[in-house]
């Protein structure tokens, strides 16, 4: 009795229960769940960059092969088959290399928007089965790697191209190599008509890889280039202009992810509910940032 009087035991008692101790830990914990929870979307997040890179970005390739192919089959091809050059973008040719399987539509233009549709044929370069030196740049890892098995051509490997001047026969003479500080760039014009294929030589971008094909069908006429190629030509940079655009949706991205840890808590007991909702958002604004993100990258990667 003297226990349950003592003044005390009487003041300990509400002191404990009211113990702000005992009343942040379910704060504690929402908050380590919203750490988590936003953890988990960021790797998603990663996830799905990589996954646009290696996979999404050949789907969007192999949509615009189908629609490049179309063209030569429509009105619209007659451009390209009068041998009339086509505006950028717009199909220039069709590229077959047996030894490797390729069998792709060539683009006018290798800015990395016009390479992510197939291989392009570089602007300020021979016009493709004319005298000099016609280049083709295409990806080696993204956008359905039409130029991946560059380096398993082997010299005497057929190389065909199907263009508005007519239909060109070539045969490797010079295998993949890299191209090394101090010699003579590829893409530089040349006297004899033949075709450089170039692609990067890793996945930063850095370095570049080519092979060169000699023409061993009739040259058909064309005027020659009179300006050399220019540093966005060449395929080693990124698009210019898209700076802006990938900003901006980096900082909606931002946001989005910001937005999500405010919701988780203030969600309370309904966390998961809040991540299913406020998931598929981030994603979304995710893959438009790594849309224009991809843009900056190297165009022949």
């Amino acid at each position: 009795m003297t226990d349950l009087l003592d003044p005390d035991v009487v003041e300990d008692g509400p002191a404990d229960l009211a113990d702000p101790a005992l009343e942040t830990r379910p704060d504690r914990r929402r908050l380590r769940v919203s750490v988590g929870l936003t953890l988990i979307t960021l790797g998603l997040a990663l996830l799905l960059f990589l996954a646009y890179l290696f996979s999404f970005t050949g789907l969007q390739a192999d949509r615009r092969q189908r629609q490049l192919l179309n063209v030569f089959t429509t009105p619209a091809g007659a451009v390209p088959l009068s041998g009339a050059l086509p505006k950028s973008g717009a199909p220039v040719a069709v590229l077959t290399i047996p030894a490797i399987g390729l069998d792709q539509v060539v683009v006018q233009g290798t800015s990395p928007v016009e390479l992510a549709g197939g291989p392009g044929a570089m602007p300020q370069t021979a016009r493709l089965g004319t005298k000099g030196n016609a280049v083709i740049a295409g990806r080696r890892f993204t956008a359905g790697a039409p130029f991946a098995d560059l380096t398993k051509l082997r010299k005497g490997d057929k190389v065909k191209v199907i263009s508005g001047l007519g239909v060109f026969k070539y045969r490797v003479s010079h295998t993949a190599a890299e191209v090394q500080p101090g010699q003579t760039d590829p893409v530089s014009p040349a006297r004899r008509p033949q075709l450089t294929l170039l692609t990067a030589s890793s996945l930063t971008g850095g370095g570049r890889t080519f092979v060169v094909a000699k023409l061993v069908s009739d040259p058909a006429a064309a005027k020659r280039p009179v300006h050399p190629p220019t540093a966005a030509d060449l395929g080693v940079t990124g698009q210019s202009g898209a700076q802006a655009s990938a900003i901006i949706w980096g900082l909606i991205l931002l946001l989005a992810l910001v937005g999500s840890i405010v919701a988780y808590q203030r969600a309370r007991g309904r966390l998961v509910v809040v991540y299913v909702l406020t998931t598929p958002i981030v994603l979304a604004v995710a893959l438009m940032f790594y849309s224009q993100l991809y843009k900056l990258l190297p165009s022949m990667i």
